[in-house]
């Protein structure tokens, strides 16, 4: 049988780092952010399941993952070279590494297309979960930065790309196109702001720059999840 088209949402959510702008810790921000994803999916009529804070953990990952053998894997939060974190820092999801994983779990995404936000695990988990049998892989191999100062244009523009991203693969875009619309995307957000003057300009522009590098597609180009 194959996999259902459906999606696992997996959001933590704690006090991690102050950042005291419109969010007063960053896993806000992400969550933030993970809320339009959940809307949007709602909005759509896309079966899914939602884990969120506490409940976004390894076994509750795992046991989901078996019991409702959904397509696609929406992640955000911390992540490292080799492995993507759950509620309070914990191990979600790794493979043998860089950073410690005492017992390598990533073959639970086989089969399924991926798409997280999260520092650097399209490094060595990507490709691991890609030769474990994963269908596609969208993430980032460098540390995720994000401007958290308020604005449409400001910490905005990180919630329209990244927001954008899964929208499309909802709307049954295949991963192929995702990629080249978040590239685009990024595009445009850095001229905009390569004609703004304002005292923030580098700073933005240093971080949509680096997850711009840093984005990767890892696996089939033209795998969609409906």
């Amino acid at each position: 049988m194959g996999k259902s088209a459906s999606a696992l949402f997996v959001r933590p959510n704690w006090a991690d780092t102050i950042v005291n702008r419109r969010f007063r810790y960053l896993m806000d921000y992400l969550f933030w952010v993970g809320n339009s994803i959940v809307c949007y999916a709602l909005e759509t009529g896309l079966l899914f399941q939602d884990l969120i804070k506490d409940d976004a953990t390894r076994s509750n990952v795992e046991t989901k993952l078996k019991e409702d053998d959904p397509i696609f894997f929406f992640h955000a939060s911390h992540g490292g070279e080799n492995e993507i974190t759950g509620q309070n820092m914990s191990n979600l999801i790794c493979c043998p590494g860089t950073c410690l994983c005492s017992q390598a779990n990533h073959t639970v995404l086989s089969g399924r297309i991926v798409y997280t936000l999260s520092c650097l695990s399209a490094k060595e988990l990507g490709p691991e979960v890609i030769n474990a049998g994963g269908i596609s892989y969208i993430g980032y191999e460098l540390p995720l930065q994000i401007c958290v100062y308020e604005g449409y244009d400001m910490d905005g523009a990180f919630e329209d790309i990244w927001v954008g991203g899964a929208k499309a693969l909802i709307e049954d875009k295949n991963t192929g196109e995702v990629y080249n619309w978040l590239k685009k995307r990024y595009q445009y957000w850095i001229s905009y702001w390569e004609m703004r003057v304002h005292w923030v300009k580098p700073i933005i522009l240093s971080c949509l720059r680096q997850d711009l590098r840093a984005l990767k597609l890892l696996g089939k180009m033209d795998a969609k999840i409906r």
